[in-house]
């Protein structure tokens, strides 16, 4: 019985090492596509906070249910409003 147990315990090691591995892989590739993002917005000229809108909408406490009402426009604090890039 001992043995299976140890066996046991190994696949489990081996299944967390796999795990560890497709986690750094997937870390790399998020770092990877959040730098990308951020220089599509940059050579575009378009502010990373609001999309370029200059506004967004603030989340209503249920009101209204697409959250899309003005008293819930909100000038962009990155960009003041401007939609453009700038840090």
């Amino acid at each position: 019985m001992a043995n299976t147990e140890i066996k046991a315990i190994k696949e489990i090691d081996d299944a967390i090492k796999t795990i560890d591995k497709q986690r750094e892989a997937l870390l790399e590739e998020r770092s990877s596509l959040i730098i990308s993002r951020e220089v599509l917005f940059k050579v575009n000229d378009l502010c990373p906070e609001c999309g370029g809108s200059g506004y967004y909408y603030r989340k209503s406490d249920g009101g209204d249910p697409y959250e899309r009402s003005s008293d819930l426009k909100e000038t962009c604090v990155r960009c003041n409003g401007t939609g453009r890039y700038n840090k």
